[in-house]
């Protein structure tokens, strides 16, 4: 039984335990005994530095205001909900010139869209849709770059330099890409259809069209097709084929190369490198030539089934996935108080592995925007902000809202076992700002750290065996740099 008297007639050991870093999870069963710095819920806060900073937000979105200058324009749609977001590079064959634009829908599904070089106005056309369509580009009409939409209950949409116009002769599609000289398509009505067309689709007709014949599969009708390299990628429901095109004349084969008994969320798979990441029930994956790889998160578990409405996509080295995932407690942080699709933001970095969470944000889209001076990662949200475009920053808030930050580590016990403890103070060093909670079997204390510019040390008396220790911030950017606690171990 645990006596606090002990700690006055018996001999103690004094120690420093400092938490020089913060990016460092748990793995392994509940309950087990962690190390110093390793975490076990970390939310809001960026941990890689080795001190905790603001984590990932969003922030109002910017762009150079013209190609040749430096000058950044903050803009932002007139909308009343930002539903999802397509970009498009085309040519205009006019000026000859790229022109960069950004599609998006509001509310009732109208296309509205911006040209990304031009004044930053916003416009709007007067098409609806009945329900959100998919987006490929390719060229009509003696080379024409046009941006085609088409879902199973609309006619499919063309927009160009001309303006929108619907095209009877090009079917509906679930997903398109080129690859080679042939521009590849998924069909609606028929997942298992997959189709390419031998000239420009200016004449597309049954004459200028060769369907691939796919037999039926058990892993399912197909959602997606990918262009990489040489080869091109068939995803299904349940697995992944590669075709390769041999020659101009269109011969090709195909490799059953994965096989999930998870279901391949389509709206996560993103081109990184030489390679294709995608999300299943059973973790993350990725994809190079016919080797399919699962990677290893510690987080996996956390990361919910039936994950619909999640949405993944490759920027800078890193993998950004919006999904619903699992914290674990009974807190409602941001969207969460009135319920959300997706309720977390994970920025996984692919080649030191490290990641931060961003909780709280219900993420409708998100995009890569490209132009020839910026390169930037866009999102769209519900809720609160639904009506505003989002540029996803390292600024800790939600626009100009501040998340609530956490940072948790529990079944500390300093190396000493079952040994009988003291946790006496904390020394924080300046710039630091929030709220720490030390908590044991036995005790717990909280404390409000305030702003300072000097090193703060503050008194603490929590005893214990083993220790949980919690850090909490509202401010948008807290600097917490290694806090050391003083304990004494009764020996």
């Amino acid at each position: 039984m645990f006596n606090k008297k002990d700690f006055a007639t018996r001999k103690s050991k004094s120690i420093k335990v400092r938490l020089d870093r913060f990016d460092e999870w748990k793995e392994g069963a509940d309950g087990a005994t962690v190390k110093v710095g390793q975490t076990v819920d970390s939310y809001n806060f960026a941990t890689k530095t080795g001190a905790l900073t603001a984590g990932l937000g969003l922030k109002k979105p910017t762009l150079p205001r013209k190609q040749t200058e430096n000058e950044m324009f903050e803009f932002d749609v007139d909308a009343t909900e930002v539903r999802a977001l397509y970009p498009f590079t085309t040519y205009d064959n006019l000026t000859e010139t790229d022109r960069y634009y950004l599609f998006y829908l509001d509310t009732g599904n109208q296309l509205c869209f911006f040209d990304l070089l031009g004044t930053k106005s916003m416009r709007r056309t007067e098409v609806s849709f009945n329900e959100i369509p998919n987006a490929a580009a390719f060229k009509i009409n003696s080379d024409v770059d046009t941006v085609f939409f088409s879902s199973p209950s609309d006619k499919t949409l063309g927009y160009n330099n001309a303006g929108p116009a619907y095209y009877d002769n090009i079917p509906k599609f679930t997903s398109g890409c080129w690859h080679g000289p042939y521009l590849f398509m998924v069909t609606v009505g028929d997942t298992n259809k997959l189709i390419y067309s031998k000239k420009r689709v200016d004449i597309w007709n049954y004459d200028n069209v060769e369907e691939v014949p796919l037999p039926y599969d058990i892993r399912g009708g197909l959602t997606k097709l990918v262009s990489l390299r040489d080869s091109m990628y068939l995803f299904r429901n349940y697995g992944i084929t590669r075709l390769n095109l041999y020659s101009l004349k269109a011969e090709l084969s195909f490799t059953n190369i994965f096989e999930s008994h998870s279901y391949i969320y389509p709206r996560s798979i993103s081109i990184y490198g030489d390679k294709i990441v995608f999300l299943t029930d059973e973790g993350l994956f990725s994809v190079e030539g016919n080797a399919v790889n699962k990677i290893k998160m510690p987080i996996e578990d956390n990361i919910m089934p039936a994950n619909h409405d999640c949405i993944g996509v490759c920027f800078n080295g890193k993998y950004y996935l919006a999904c619903k995932y699992d914290f674990k407690d009974d807190d409602k942080i941001g969207e969460e108080i009135n319920g959300c699709k997706n309720n977390a933001l994970i920025e996984f970095d692919l080649e030191n592995k490290l990641f931060e969470i961003c909780r709280g944000v219900d993420i409708s889209d998100m995009t890569v925007i490209q132009t020839p001076k910026a390169r930037k990662l866009f999102a769209s949200v519900r809720g609160e902000h639904k009506a505003h475009l989002g540029e996803v920053a390292h600024n800790g808030m939600i626009f100009d809202k501040p998340l609530h930050k956490v940072w948790k580590v529990e079944n500390l016990d300093f190396g000493f076992g079952g040994r009988d403890k003291c946790v006496t103070d904390i020394t924080i060093k300046p710039g630091a700002s929030g709220k720490f909670t030390i908590a044991s079997d036995v005790d717990s204390q909280t404390i409000d750290v305030p702003l300072s510019t000097r090193t703060q040390r503050l008194r603490t008396r929590v005893f214990g065996k083993t220790f949980k220790i919690l850090i909490e911030s509202d401010e948008p950017c807290p600097v917490i740099s290694c806090p050391e606690l003083s304990v004494k171990v009764l020996l």
